[in-house]
């Protein structure tokens, strides 16, 4: 994620290879001799080989204007980015800020609409557009029952904007489980301890819970929406609980059918620290995104 959110590159801000904005180490400077610029294409060109996927994520969310960070500046950076993906033959997406922020997005750049604007929104200017509504697809708010996830996300549309639409798109942040800072704010989330290696176990049962059953019906949502299928209909929960024992018997892990699951209990129960994860240095951490 670039040019905010970028945590993530600071063993290169030490060598010298990017600069960050001043009194930040979470925005990426365009700076004047385009170390940032130079280093980013390099990582990029390294990523498109590694994955045969069309679209290429820039993120391009959420950024400021930090010391010497100006609007101006990290509209360049995108704007530089942006031609740079599509030169190695990717097509860039950002996020709604690159389109309704920074202004930065091509006509040929993927709106990935999220907060203050939709997908109807940016279609109706000409771009091609993915729904990640957070009011609907962040799995993260566990407020969010399935019913949120059941959603016609081409509602209002014309047929040029349905063409326009590429889909939907589930996000499933794990800021509640990183230990250092919540990844992005000051402070210790509620399973901070599940980062620790020796969590992995308990790790894959939370994030699993967290994800299914929900995620059946967002998947419904963008493949086969039924505006005639109500989701508090017995129709509905028997289909949904029904694909929901298909991932389970697969030993996906899920969320059991009528029960309520988050970060760090499942079905009313917490689940148990397997080991003392206190000391992160002992262990190699995991990433989570």
């Amino acid at each position: 994620d670039v040019p905010g959110h970028s945590h993530g590159f600071r063993a290169l801000a030490a060598s010298g290879d990017l600069v960050y904005c001043s009194n930040s180490d979470i925005q990426l400077y365009m700076d004047p001799k385009n170390k940032t610029l130079t280093t980013l294409k390099h990582l990029f060109v390294e990523m498109a080989q590694l994955f045969d996927e069309e679209l290429f994520h820039l993120g391009c969310d959420e950024t400021g204007t930090p010391g010497d960070c100006s609007l101006a500046s990290t509209k360049q950076l995108e704007v530089e980015l942006i031609k740079h993906i599509s030169s190695i033959g990717k097509t860039p997406v950002g996020w709604e800020e690159v389109l309704y922020s920074t202004a930065a997005a091509s006509k040929s750049t993927v709106i990935d609409a999220w907060n203050h604007h939709n997908s109807g929104q940016s279609t109706g200017l000409g771009y091609h557009s993915i729904d990640s509504s957070q009011d609907s697809f962040y799995l993260n708010y566990v407020t969010l029952s399935y019913e949120h996830q059941w959603v016609d996300i081409a509602a209002g549309m014309d047929d040029k904007q349905r063409a326009l639409l590429l889909g939907g798109e589930i996000s499933m942040w794990t800021d509640n489980y990183c230990y250092i800072t919540q990844c992005t704010r000051p402070g210790s989330p509620v399973a901070h301890w599940m980062f620790n290696r020796t969590q992995d176990a308990t790790f894959l049962q939370s994030i699993g819970g967290m994800v299914w059953p929900r995620g059946i019906a967002a998947a419904g949502s963008f493949w086969n929406y039924d505006a005639s299928l109500s989701a508090t209909s017995a129709e509905f929960l028997s289909r949904y609980y029904a694909q929901n024992d298909r991932l389970a018997a697969r030993n996906i892990a899920v969320c059991p059918n009528g029960c309520k699951c988050d970060e760090v209990s499942r079905c009313g129960k917490p689940y148990p620290q397997l080991h003392d994860s206190h000391d992160h240095q002992q262990h190699s951490p995991r990433f989570v995104v």
